[in-house]
């Protein structure tokens, strides 16, 4: 009987692999399902999930009421720009420093004005104090008029008995001189004495009415005078309002510098928000706007600026998600707003032409650290504005759906 052998049969390496290739059913069958599995649930799943669609742009925050332009009061050269955007302003700041020719002008005319006010105050007080001296002395040269005329007429009234006493006298000696009691003489020398007491008489009554025509002259003169001054007054008081007016008007205006320059100032505390002068040296015009200022306490809102592509989708009262710069969303969270405005019109913007949508913002403050942070006009960052809701199975069909829709035939 032949003995078996349990010697190992040893084959050739090359015919006999390590690992067989193929993987054994029950492996194969299990992969399948597995990967059946998983492609059912991710369809199940991108079937069920739904994505935002949005429309993206960047954003700022603006007040309701928007901004307070800062404008050139006068054309010249910008020496010094103090105002940076997004920085907190008190009132009375310095925000730009201007170089104007004209500036010199106005603060000249501003001190021929006041030059002009003050002679015109001084000449006034000169012309009444003069008149009133000259009124002073009228009134007393009228007095003795009037005493010098009081006086004539007791004269005439004692001259005026005196002629009566002569004419009684030459009628007395004419009878004495009938009888032949007196001389011719006699007679004549009382007839002289009632001729020279006449002449007195008409002397004093001259006398007396140039006296009182005299002080009633004055008297005119007086009331003349009097309306003189008083044209006078108005005349000067006229002129002088007209000036102070043209130079309140000048100061008011803050076109008034001591110097060629001329300062513009903020014109309450706020923030300013844009500038449209960054650099010195600038040439600008009269009443060019330097930047915008924002005052603190009015109302905010985000300015949405939205390119052409899906602008159509964008209606009143969605929502918008509001990622700000200032505020990380990794950290702080995102903020949300509703559309409230639609612009009309594309504008010309830095990156091409966009459509400005207005977002009333749902809160105003950060809570960061245990800390409220209010918003601030200026802030910007980035919107997506939610047009609609898709599955997140249509995204994988959309290259198809985009290819048929470039293949396609028109009508």
């Amino acid at each position: 009987m032949k003995a078996i052998s349990h010697a190992p049969a040893f084959a050739d390496p090359a015919e006999q692999p390590f690992l067989d290739e193929d993987p054994p059913p029950l492996v194969a069958r299990s992969l399948a399902s597995l990967l059946l599995l998983g492609f059912l649930l991710v369809t199940a799943l991108g079937a069920l999930i739904e994505l935002p669609v949005t429309v993206t742009g960047g954003f700022t925050v603006v007040p309701v009421r928007g901004s307070d332009p800062l404008r050139a009061p006068r054309a010249g050269i910008i020496t010094e720009v103090a105002a940076v955007e997004g920085k907190r302003v008190t009132r009375g700041d310095l925000l730009f420093l201007l170089r104007s020719e004209l500036a010199g002008d106005r603060a000249g005319e501003v001190e021929t004005l006041d030059i002009t006010i003050r002679g015109a105050e001084e000449r006034l007080r000169n012309e009444r104090a003069r008149a009133r001296s000259q009124a002073d002395a009228d009134r007393e040269g009228q007095r003795g008029l009037l005493q010098q005329a009081s006086s004539l007429t007791r004269q005439i009234a004692l001259a005026e008995k005196r002629l009566a006493l002569g004419k009684t006298l030459v009628a007395h000696y004419d009878r004495l001189f009938a009888e032949r009691l007196t001389s011719f003489e006699n007679v004549q020398e009382h007839v002289l004495d009632v001729s020279r007491t006449d002449a007195e008489i008409a002397r004093l009554r001259a006398e007396q009415e140039q006296a009182r025509t005299a002080a009633a002259r004055l008297g005119h003169e007086m009331v003349v005078r009097e309306q003189e001054i008083a044209e006078l007054d108005r005349r000067v008081r006229e002129e002088a309002e007209l000036r102070r007016v043209r130079l309140t008007m000048l100061r008011g205006a803050q076109l008034v510098s001591e110097s060629d320059e001329l300062s513009v100032l903020a014109p309450c505390d706020g923030t300013v928000v844009r500038l449209g002068v960054r650099a010195a040296a600038a040439v600008v015009s009269e009443g060019a706007v330097l930047g915008e200022l924002v005052c603190a306490g009015e109302e905010l809102r985000a300015e949405v600026s939205v390119v052409d592509e899906g602008m159509g989708l964008v209606k009143h009262g969605q929502s918008v998600k509001l990622f700000y710069d200032a505020f990380p969303y990794q950290r702080h969270g995102v903020r949300y707003g509703v559309v409230s405005f639609i612009g009309p019109g594309s504008a010309l913007k830095a990156e091409g032409p966009a459509f400005r949508v207005l977002a009333d913002l749902g809160q105003s403050d950060f809570e960061a650290r245990g800390a409220s942070y209010p918003l601030l006009p200026g802030m910007t960052g980035r919107a997506e504005i939610i047009v609609a809701q898709q599955s997140a199975l249509a995204y994988v069909f959309e290259p198809i759906r985009a290819l048929g829709e470039r293949v396609e035939h028109g009508p």
